[in-house]
């Protein structure tokens, strides 16, 4: 009888799965990179804030790329690039489509929205600054390789 116990005792502890930990981070949106119009080479803006529904998303910095966070309740986000300095500020608006996926993860991670099917179009006005912008990986599922292109 004390056989079949251990027996069962040692069959249960083996058939239950460990509890995973969840190594990995959400993704956190897009990565875009800003690119000489001329030559086609990764270029810093000299300042530039980036605008969602009014709020000021991300600060004016001189940067080259930035992280731009896609919303997870929604297929379309609009944003307002404002390049600032000299001579006077200029913002240029960019809607983004795309299509949300909720990904599993693992069972510790559990589910994560990824966006699929990402396109740009640029709002043209009478002084854009931004001459161009492309999409290079339509689909979001890491964020740690440029997704979107900016030339200006």
């Amino acid at each position: 009888m004390r056989k079949w116990l251990l027996l069962s005792a040692i069959i249960l502890a083996t058939a239950c799965e460990r509890d995973d930990l969840c190594l990995e981070k959400p993704l956190e949106g897009a990565v875009v990179r800003f690119h000489n119009a001329i030559s086609g080479r990764p270029a810093a803006v000299d300042s530039v804030a980036v605008y969602y529904e009014g709020e000021n998303l991300i600060p004016a910095t001189l940067t080259d790329s930035l992280l731009l966070p896609l919303p997870p309740d929604r297929d379309t986000a609009q944003y307002v690039f404002e390049k600032t300095g000299t001579p006077a500020s200029n913002p240029d608006t960019v809607r983004f489509f795309y299509v949300r996926k909720d990904t599993f993860i693992s069972k510790a991670c559990g589910f994560w929205m990824t966006y699929r099917q990402l396109q740009a179009q640029l709002m043209t006005d009478s002084d854009n600054w931004i001459q161009q912008i492309t999409v290079t990986r339509p689909d979001i599922t890491d964020d740690t390789l440029a997704h979107i292109r900016i030339y200006h």
